[in-house]
C-alpha cells in the first residue's frame, strides 16, 4: 500500500506518530503516520565505511573503530544484545548475493506497492548457498531482517546523515507524479527514475516493519546533481536556498505553501532545495520516513541535561 497523498505534520521527526487532516494548502493533525524527510546524504561515506563494515560483521563478526562505539552506543540506549542473529554468519555478501546490488539496493522490476509485511521483500532464492543462513533470506525469521535493517539504518544515521528537510506525512516520492505530469513530464522522463530509486532502493534493506517507516531509497552525488537539473526549471516556490529559509513557511505548527501553490509543490520545491545544497556539497539525496534518530538524540541531549536539569532528553512534545 502506498503512503496516502497530502498528508504531512508539524515537522516533528520522533514518535508519538501523526496523522494529518488537509485543510486547503495547510495541514492540521491527528495521530499514526509518519514523517518524511529529505536528508543530505555522504553516499561516499556509505560506500567506502558503512558497507564495508558491515559485510565483515555478519561474515566474521568483527567490528572495531567506529562501528564497535555505534554498537556499545546502541546497547546502552535501545537494545541490550549486541545482534547475535546477523553477527559472525560465516557468508560473504559479495560471494553469494545477487538478489540486492552491492550497496544493498533493491533494484528488480515490478515494485508497485509497499509491503509491511517481510515475506515479499525477502529473497526468494532457491539456489543461494547462504540462504539458511542470510538474514535477508525468506527462510529466516523476521526478526533477524529487523535486526539487521536497524542496524544498517543507524550506521547510515552515525556516518551518512547531514541535515533532513520535512516533506510531507505518511507520503513518499512518488507522490509527485501528478505535479510532474502536469508541468509537461512524460512518465519515461529521467526524473521519474531518481524518484524511482528514492521510493525502492531500500525496499529490502533500509525500510523497516511498520508504517512507512525506514529508508525509502537513495540517490549517488552524482544522481542527485541530474535529479536537481531535472527540477531547477519548475515553476515552484522559490525562496534562498537553506533550511531557514524552508522553515520559513511554518505556520502555528504546520508548513503554509504561497496562495499560488499547493503543499505539494511546496514539498517538491524543498525537495528540489535539499538537492542543490547536497549537489553544492557534492552528497547525495536520501528519503526516510521516520528514520530512528531518536537513540542519538537522547545521547547528545545527555550532557545538556546534566548541565541544566530543565533539559531533559527524550521524545518531542
Amino acid at each position: 500500500m502506498l503512503p496516502n497523498k497530502g498528508m504531512e505534520s508539524d515537522g516533528r521527526l520522533r514518535r508519538p506518530q501523526l496523522v494529518p487532516r488537509a485543510f486547503g494548502r495547510r495541514r492540521q493533525l491527528r495521530k499514526m503516520g509518519s514523517d518524511a524527510v529529505a536528508y543530505i546524504f555522504d553516499d561516499a561515506a556509505y560506500r567506502e565505511r558503512v558497507l564495508p563494515a558491515l559485510r565483515r560483521f555478519v561474515q566474521t563478526g568483527g567490528a572495531d573503530g567506529w562501528l564497535d562505539h555505534l554498537l556499545r552506543r546502541l546497547a546502552g540506549s535501545v537494545w541490550e544484545f549486541d545482534f547475535p542473529r546477523i553477527r559472525g554468519l560465516g557468508f560473504s555478501f559479495d560471494d553469494v548475493c545477487d538478489y540486492l546490488g552491492t550497496d544493498f539496493s533493491f533494484a528488480a522490476s515490478g515494485v508497485d506497492q509497499w509491503s509491511y509485511r517481510w515475506e515479499p521483500r525477502a529473497c526468494p532464492s532457491a539456489t543461494c548457498p547462504a540462504r539458511e543462513l542470510c538474514p535477508l533470506h525468506r527462510s529466516r525469521q523476521p526478526p533477524a531482517a529487523a535486526d539487521f535493517n536497524f542496524l544498517l539504518e543507524a550506521c547510515v544515521v552515525d556516518q551518512c546523515l547531514g541535515l533532513g528537510q520535512f516533506l510531507g506525512r505518511t507520503v513518499s516520492p512518488l507522490w509527485y507524479s501528478d505535479t510532474l505530469v502536469a508541468a509537461g513530464f512524460s512518465l519515461e522522463h529521467p526524473v521519474f527514475d531518481c524518484l524511482r530509486k528514492l521510493e525502492y532502493r531500500g525496499f529490502v534493506v533500509g525500510y523497516q516493519f511498520a508504517n512507512s517507516d525506514g529508508i525509502h531509497g537513495w540517490l549517488t552525488a552524482g544522481e542527485t546533481e541530474a535529479f536537481h537539473a531535472h527540477l531547477r526549471g519548475l515553476d515552484l516556490p522559490r525562496f534562498e536556498s537553506s533550511f531557514a529559509a524552508m522553515e520559513g513557511f511554518r505556520r502555528d505548527g504546520g508548513y503554509e505553501a504561497p496562495p499560488q501553490y499547493s503543499f505539494e509543490q511546496l514539498s517538491l520545491a524543498f525537495l528540489r532545495t535539499v538537492a542543490g545544497m547536497a549537489t553544492a556539497a557534492g552528497r547525495g539525496l536520501l528519503w526516510g520516513n521516520d528514520v530512528s534518530t531518536y537513540w542519538k538524540d537522547e545521547q547528545t541531549a545527555e550532557p545538556l541535561a546534566a548541565a541544566d536539569p530543565a533539559r531533559k532528553a527524550g521524545p518531542c512534545s
